[in-house]
């Protein structure tokens, strides 16, 4: 990534960088492209070195694995033969799940490289696999026909004897050094006519784009082109790997990887990669591009966004029979779970299901020796006895009384129990699925049990006396309980706000199921504990002057859709006495994941916005900009030190704080509270709302911070929706209106809470389905949104909608003022597909059929003299 500024005291300046920057992620070393605990290689396009990241390792380290490879070109236009080996390009951009290359142009043909890794959302299959796609787009700028041949040479990936794949037109290793595992890899493109041959010889490929013999590392794909013609280039890399390693009693395991339920060779995997090679494509574009497509938020925070999704591949570890765990980084820790709960986040919200088991793993292996340990969650699985052991293997699914971390008595932590709570409803939230709830939640009312006992100051299992004024039979806050912040002195402001956010989870849960009683209990217990937290922390002048763990995970209850942990007042006087402790975001402690979601992300979640990017920001030139080729391994602490560690993700807990989206498919409810940075002048385009395999689209506009608010909200696919929950600046009644296919949604409204709490509830007649050509608009205090779109005035306001008819997809839009409009139509990864010129038009509107397009996801832009005026999406089926 380019240097592409010095750390600026100004926050305005900071906050500007929205404009992308082409290549802005360059230097990194290259995106690591692999499933989902499945490990990865890596290109680094820059300097032609190939990583590959085989076997876990509690360390990571980028320069251990290199093996030989190279991409090589042959060009021919008439009698001219031009030749590149080992392509090479500092013009490159790394943003997980995808990297994009642009080589020179040779012979008049231009060359550019999409790879990616198999990440689809809400398709934990492809998610899963040993995959890597290279897809080369290789277009003919000549007046003349051309041929032009990429040729991808593999000397060694997994060993030796390389052989063609029978039915494959690829190679296959086998008899490696680490048996029994092998890899592969194929070519393909999408011109029928591609000639793709396998062999030994890159002189023989330099001499006629082709090679002859079946045996050999190197596989060539060769086109014939026509003039201006483009064609698609494709290769396909897999690998298939035992996992056989030791407990820390030395029994010898082979826990294997979870994509093993779905292959049995990499010939299987490169199978799968073909056959799904463009949905593949598709969806990993998609899932990088809306989230840069963001033009109201810094390029530098979009880019943190995915490239911090590193995790995914370095430390993820998925064994065959459904055990999930991730691996800590610095130190040699399977499922560091306090550090997991903060960052499960994007996971959680793309590829639920892995994080369903890790769950019940969570729950199956919880300690139950007594009633005064029943339902504590260990901090890892098989931890070492000290941090330099190298424990690799994962403890079994009932486990209770594996060895656990050597640091301090985990028995008696209590941030892990309100994490595991926590995880379970922010995956209830984000998928619905009632069936998972149900198998966890005997484990889940064990844990909300330690945790009162806890709050009696159980250490050690002997009882103590709660802080005064309060007694045993009235005190719910863990105290003096242990946790994370052992070293830090945060441990009881931090455990207590992790409570109150899980009791709130807890009611919310039981109200899902039923259990009506069980969720006045909790909702008793939480009003409780936070007259108990403000009493003895919060509303003390010493609260949060030192340490940021003391703001704890009020950020949660907001993204949550849950009520709030302290006042208005409290939480903005704590977050301003850090922030002039922290030197005004500029100083950050060492442990930075931490800081940026306690401190950062508290910020953004009351408000103070600029304030908390600014933390965010000075991370990413600490971490990333200063250091881009520590992008993908970025250390617990300050100093780089390449050791991948594992919290990196929750960087997303932010930006679902500034979209404002929360939703709970259970209960049909959705929330958009939108906290926007100051540059954006009160608004979001396009911005993407995160879904499990369903991501939706919002354009956000409002003035007065709220006081009026415009939304336009589609999906993806149907997203069953029947109350809406928007902010109410103010705590005022509004003018609502709610519109579908231009037709108003009847509808009730109520009021509830004050300030930061204070909400608009919309209560729809009637579930409605909100979909790519069946978006919802809602108006708070706005004329522009009414039935047909129409102002009051009679005039109309930019507008675009996409409906299907008879195998048709048509086009609605109306614009507010005379000028040239023009329709242009995208595939998820960015490349226009058509442009309609649709002439000059008054103000009005108007309807344009769209035919003849394939089955795939479409971004459509609505062009007013040159400007884009509004968006929108369809996914066509056929």
């Amino acid at each position: 990534m380019k240097n592409i500024l010095k750390l600026i005291p100004a926050m305005a300046v900071i906050l500007s960088l929205a404009s992308p920057e082409p290549f802005a992620a360059s230097g990194t070393t290259g995106t690591p492209l692999g499933g989902l605990g499945a490990s990865y290689i890596v290109y680094n396009a820059a300097k032609n070195i190939f990583v590959k990241g085989y076997r876990l390792s509690g360390q990571h380290w980028y320069h251990e694995a290199k093996f030989d490879a190279s991409f090589n070109l042959y060009t021919k236009v008439g009698g001219n033969v031009k030749t590149m080996t080992n392509l090479k390009s500092d013009r490159e951009d790394a943003i997980i799940p995808i990297y994009n290359v642009n080589y020179d142009i040779v012979n008049n043909i231009e060359v550019d490289l999409l790879a990616f890794g198999p990440y689809v959302s809400g398709d934990e299959k492809s998610s899963v696999m040993p995959l890597a796609f290279f897809e080369f787009v290789v277009k003919n700028n000549n007046t003349t026909a051309a041929e032009a041949a990429i040729a991808f040479k593999i000397s060694d990936l997994a060993g030796a004897n390389p052989k063609k794949i029978d039915g494959i037109d690829g190679v296959y290793f086998d008899k490696t050094s680490i048996k029994p595992d092998n890899s592969a890899f194929a070519g393909a493109s999408d011109i029928p006519t591609a000639e793709i041959t396998t062999g030994s010889s890159l002189d023989q490929f330099l001499a006629s784009g082709k090679l002859t013999g079946p045996h050999g590392g190197i596989v060539a794909v060769k086109l014939n082109l026509d003039p201006s013609q483009t064609g698609r280039i494709r290769f396909v890399v897999g690998w298939y790997q035992e996992f056989i390693d030791k407990k820390w009693d030395g029994e010898e395991v082979n826990e294997g990887f979870y994509y093993q339920n779905y292959i049995t060779n990499a010939i299987d995997a490169i199978k799968y990669g073909l056959a799904e090679f463009v949905r593949i494509r598709d969806g990993a574009s998609h899932f990088a591009n809306s989230i840069m497509g963001i033009k109201e938020l810094p390029h530098w925070y979009k880019d943190r966004l995915l490239n911090n999704l590193y995790p995914l591949t370095h430390n993820s570890q998925y064994a065959r029979d459904g055990r999930f765990a991730w691996r800590e980084g610095k130190y040699y820790i399977l499922g560091t779970i306090d550090q997991q709960g903060h960052a499960q986040i994007a996971t959680s919200y793309n590829w639920p299901e892995g994080q369903w088991r890790q769950m019940l793993y969570w729950g199956t292996t919880q300690r139950r020796s007594d009633d005064l340990e029943l339902g504590q969650i260990h901090h890892d699985f098989n931890g070492p006895k000290h941090g330099s052991d190298k424990i690799n293997a994962l403890c079994d699914w009932h486990e209770h009384y594996h060895r656990d971390y050597w640091w301090s008595k985990t028995e008696n932590w209590s941030d892990l129990n309100s994490l595991f709570i926590i995880n379970i409803y922010e995956l209830f939230l984000a998928t619905g699925d009632m069936v998972w709830l149900d198998s966890l939640w005997t484990y889940v009312n064990n844990t909300a049990g330690q945790i009162l006992r806890q709050a009696k100051r159980c250490i050690d299992k002997v009882y103590l006396a709660p802080p005064a004024p309060y007694d045993s039979n009235n005190f719910v806050l863990p105290h003096n309980c242990l946790g994370s912040y052992d070293r830090e002195g945060a441990t009881n402001e931090y455990n207590g706000s992790l409570a109150l956010v899980a009791y709130s989870a807890l009611a919310e849960m039981c109200r899902a199921r039923g259990e009506t009683e069980a969720a006045k209990k909790w909702d008793e217990i939480f009003v409780r504990g936070k007259e108990q937290f403000s009493r003895l922390y919060s509303s003390k002048s010493e609260y949060a002057a030192n340490v940021e763990g003391e703001l704890g995970v009020y950020n949660f209850s907001r993204h949550l859709g849950l009520p709030v942990i302290m006042s208005d007042e409290e939480a903005s006087t704590a977050f301003m006495r850090y922030w002039d402790r922290s030197n005004k975001g500029r100083d950050l402690l060492p442990w930075h994941f931490y800081t940026i979601n306690h401190f950062g992300d508290f910020g953004i979640a009351i408000g103070k916005v600029d304030e908390g990017m600014m933390v965010h920001y000075t991370d990413w030139e600490t971490h990333c900009n200063r250091y881009p080729n520590y992008y993908f391994w970025q250390d617990l602490d300050q100093s780089p030190g390449m050791h991948s560690y594992m919290t990196a993700p929750v960087v997303w807990r932010s930006y679902l704080l500034i979209s404002g989206f929360v939703m709970d498919k259970f209960n049909q409810r959705m929330w958009i509270r939108p906290m926007l940075p100051s540059e954006s002048n009160g608004k979001l385009s396009s911005a993407p709302l995160i879904s499990p395999g369903n991501w939706g689209n919002l354009n956000y506009e409002e003035t007065g911070n709220g006081l009026t608010q415009r939304l336009g909200i589609s999906f993806q696919k149907d997203m069953m929706v029947k109350e809406i929950r928007l902010k109410n600046v103010g705590g005022l009644e509004n003018d609502i209106r709610v519109v579908m296919r231009g037709r108003s949604v009847p509808h009730k409204v109520s009021y509830s809470g004050k300030g930061l709490d204070a909400i608009i509830k919309i209560d729809l007649d009637y579930p409605v389905a909100i979909n790519s050509t069946d978006s919802l608009l809602i108006g708070v205090n706005r004329d522009d949104v009414g039935v047909n779109n129409r102002l009051r005035n009679g005039r109309f306001s930019n507008y675009l909608s996409v409906r299907s008819l008879n195998n048709r997809h048509v086009v609605d839009y109306s614009v507010e003022k005379k000028g040239k409009v023009n329709l242009a139509i995208y595939l998820a990864n960015g490349v226009l597909v058509k442009n309609f010129d649709l002439g000059m038009k008054n103000s009005g509107r108007f309807s344009q059929t769209i035919e003849n397009l394939s089955s795939g996801f479409y971004y459509l832009s609505l062009m007013h003299d040159g400007k884009c005026i509004s968006t929108s999406s369809m996914v066509i089926t056929k």
